[in-house]
């Protein structure tokens, strides 16, 4: 217990120390070519390999290159979950630092990007449920619907409007938020996600509806004003 308690100090004590020096590193011209490489469709797998072995030996340098790969993409995911950038930030380095300490479990079976994706989802979710020690607030009620409110699924996410698509999830409920990004972003399905929160079925239904809705009015009022 020690031993797992000192190895995750230390990866936040690395991750503290050098996450603006590696987003400033003048000198990376190798890691640069490394981190396209990474981050490309068509990435050299014997790379990708060599970038994950060597953050299993806790290589610094192959950790800066990991780092610097995904950084954007998960911190964008931390963005949604989350109620405010401190949140996100809080989620974000709590993410990274069981990246680092859980990747000598990752085996190869599938994509990394994908097992980390649920590692900082799975992380999120558990920063929601601390958050709130009574647990997250989930409306089960349909009677307020009306068939006007029903939303183009066109308008899901989809345009280039990603930092203000962003600050409006972030005035969702924390119950609409969640569902919506499992549903929209994780393609969970409704029986995913009922087990994954633990609730209803139909809470899941309810929750991901009223979300929508609230997006479309949000979404509206913001273009209105712009």
């Amino acid at each position: 217990m020690n031993a797992s308690l000192n190895l995750t100090t230390s990866i936040s004590t690395l991750l503290l120390e050098n996450s603006k020096k590696w987003n400033n590193s003048p000198k990376s011209v190798q890691l640069f070519i490394t981190f396209v490489a990474l981050r490309s469709d068509n990435f050299d797998l014997e790379i990708a390999k060599h970038i994950i072995d060597g953050c299993k030996r806790s290589d610094q340098q192959a950790c800066k290159a990991l780092y610097l790969a995904y950084k954007d993409k998960m911190y964008g995911l931390c963005l949604r979950y989350a109620e405010s950038v401190q949140d996100a930030d809080d989620i974000f380095q709590e993410g990274f630092i069981k990246v680092f300490r859980d990747i000598v479990a990752f085996r190869g079976e599938g994509s990394f990007e994908g097992w980390m994706r649920r590692l900082f989802v799975n992380t999120s979710l558990h920063f929601l449920k601390q958050k709130r020690k009574s647990g997250m607030v989930f409306e089960d009620d349909f009677s307020s619907f009306d068939a006007a409110d029903e939303i183009d699924e066109s308008i899901e996410l989809s345009e280039n409007r990603q930092k203000l698509l962003i600050e409006l999830m972030q005035k969702l409920p924390d119950g609409y938020r969640t569902v919506l990004n499992l549903y929209v972003m994780e393609d969970f399905s409704h029986e995913e996600i009922s087990k994954q929160l633990g609730i209803s079925l139909s809470t899941s239904k309810t929750q991901l509806m009223r979300a929508k809705i609230m997006m479309k009015k949000l979404l509206e009022n913001a273009l209105i004003k712009n």
